[in-house]
């Protein structure tokens, strides 16, 4: 199984030539590609000479023996304001493309979930434009050879103020969209430290998605009250319990990479301590990929 590990805060710390040598490194077989501050219009891939950046970051992976598996694209997807929305969509597109240059074969496009902030249960209204919104995705991936996945959200209560469900948080739900999309170029992204935040256990919703639907996965763990996006840790001393996730990842027969997205582990890293830091959380992620290979000659 390939390990891979986002660029995440290397890339705002670092920059992302030094952020894919230090995961390389490291001893990760891949790279996943954080396009999250394309947000920001002064980003360098909202530039016209995108296309040589990113043909550029793929030279400097190949000098440092990785390749790119997964690429997050620009979030949130969508905004009360419809000309906001409309230009986070062309930077989705766009990175659709990045990806087909750099060699990925899937990014991350998280649902659209605005309305959620607004007032009333707007679930049924959001799963319409969903569904228009990444069937109006598959012709990008189609010609540019790339997989949409999907992910299970998360969002802060209105009035209550603390972690609440959100579109595709639950297994039901997250099913559905895979399903009532129906398309070879559609896939679900389980982010399993999004799971405990809504009080859903990851390894049930792994065999929710089943071998079929789950096809990329975020991992990371969290303290149960916010996504703090940090390192799996101990078994039964953490909220998630790895041992479960990977006797369910095994059960299923998983299909996809082993790709964290432990972005905070880096937080306060600096040129001394990043390289010991990747370290770790490499040997972290062989570890576990043993337990589902363990699991997966003894089911």
């Amino acid at each position: 199984m390939i390990l891979s590990s986002t660029t995440g805060v290397l890339n705002s710390k670092f920059g992302y030539e030094k952020s894919i040598e230090i995961l390389a490194k490291a001893g990760f077989d891949a790279i996943d590609l954080s396009l999250s501050l394309m947000r920001n219009d002064d980003h360098i891939c909202n530039a016209d000479n995108y296309r040589e950046v990113a043909e550029h970051l793929l030279e400097v992976a190949k000098e440092n023996g990785v390749f790119f598996n997964q690429v997050h694209a620009v979030y949130p997807s969508s905004y009360a304001d419809d000309e906001k929305t409309q230009t986070a969509y062309d930077r989705i597109v766009r990175g659709i493309e990045i990806a087909s240059v750099i060699g990925a074969k899937v990014i991350v496009v998280h649902p659209k979930q605005h309305l959620y902030y607004l007032d009333g249960n707007n679930a049924d209204i959001l799963k319409e434009l969903n569904l228009e919104f990444y069937r109006s995705l598959i012709p990008y991936c189609e010609k540019y050879g790339v997989t949409v996945a999907t992910e299970n959200m998360w969002q802060n209560g209105k009035i209550s103020k603390v972690i609440v469900d959100s579109t595709c948080s639950r297994g039901p739900e997250f099913c559905e969209y895979v399903d009532m999309l129906d398309s070879e170029w559609i896939t679900a992204c389980l982010d399993l430290g999004h799971c405990g935040l809504v009080g859903q256990l990851p390894q049930n919703m792994i065999r929710e998605l089943g071998h079929d639907r789950l096809g990329a996965l975020h991992v990371h763990d969290n303290n149960g009250r916010e996504d703090n996006h940090v390192e799996p840790m101990a078994p039964y001393v953490s909220t998630i319990d790895w041992e479960e996730v990977c006797k369910a990842l095994a059960e299923i027969d998983y299909k996809g990479d082993f790709t964290f997205e432990a972005i905070n582990i880096f937080k306060n890293a600096n040129e001394h301590t990043v390289d010991a830091i990747a370290k770790k959380l490499h040997d972290i992620g062989r570890y576990l990929i043993s337990r589902i290979e363990h699991y997966k000659t003894t089911k």
